[in-house]
């Protein structure tokens, strides 16, 4: 499993998953240039969901979106 560890998680949350055997990365890994970049290079995509409220997060291969109220289903 791939997991980006946010800010506010200690970076040993994504040495202690990279130890388990997962593909986990810190966010502070990543400078903030290369946030924007990525934020910036895709924000024409993006836009009118996040206008509208939404989650948006990157992969390599993918954005993916999830309108805001998510709601759990059971």
């Amino acid at each position: 499993m791939r997991f980006l560890v946010d800010a506010n998680l200690s970076p040993f949350v994504a040495a202690e998953l990279g130890a388990a055997g997962h593909d986990a990365v810190h966010v502070n890994e990543f400078s903030p240039d290369q946030h924007a970049r990525l934020l910036l290079a895709n924000l024409d995509a993006i836009a009118d969901e996040l206008d509208t409220g939404a989650v948006v997060t990157f992969s390599r291969d993918r954005i993916r979106v999830r309108r805001l109220p998510i709601v759990r289903r059971t």
